[in-house]
């Protein structure tokens, strides 16, 4: 039996506290507020981005919207999209909804970021892993997304750590992704 080690773990974690002291520097250095829609995320991002002393200067707050009927109750996400089995709540479209929403729902914000995944262990066949992030700028309302499949181990023997592991490595992910298109929004 293969199992995911402790330092695994600590590494993940470490690389996600790096990431969200550099969001929150580059939202401090662009005068910027972020707000964030989480599902397979399960609230992981704000927490580590309010661990760090100040986030409140620059992150709004998250919405966990875990369940497809939060999604349409609390975003606006039209039912018609979570029930479209070609769609679903773990796609694109759904991703960039949850960001577009929140952002018009947080006047502060400038900018808004979404993730939606199924990080198992009972995911759909062929769907194991799959996270959607989108990013949206208040100035343009255009959606940034980006589709990536996480490749973690599935251990059934141990699905708790397996769905840790894949949460933490999802919210580092996300975190990456973000960081990245507001680096490249604010390249000179």
């Amino acid at each position: 039996m293969q199992t995911i080690s402790h330092a695994a773990i600590e590494k993940t974690y470490a690389q996600a506290y790096h990431e969200a002291r550099m969001i929150l520097a580059l939202l401090s250095q662009n005068n910027m507020c972020l707000v964030a829609a989480e599902s397979c995320t399960g609230g992981l991002l704000a927490s580590f981005l309010t661990s760090i002393p100040g986030a409140s200067q620059h992150f709004c707050g998250s919405l966990v919207v875990y369940r497809d009927d939060s999604k349409s109750q609390w975003l606006g996400v039209e039912k018609k999209l979570l029930d479209d089995p070609m769609i679903t709540s773990v796609s694109s479209q759904v991703t960039e909804t949850l960001a577009l929403e929140a952002l018009g729902r947080t006047p502060e914000a400038s900018l808004a970021f979404a993730v939606t995944g199924h990080l198992g262990p009972n995911a759909p066949a062929n769907q194991l892993g799959i996270v959607h992030t989108t990013v949206v700028f208040k100035q343009s309302n255009e959606c940034d997304s980006l589709t990536e499949q996480l490749l973690v181990p599935c251990e059934p023997s141990n699905p708790f750590q397996t769905r840790v592991m894949m949460q933490h490595r999802a919210t580092l992910h996300a975190l990456e992704f973000l960081r990245q298109k507001i680096e490249t929004r604010f390249a000179v």
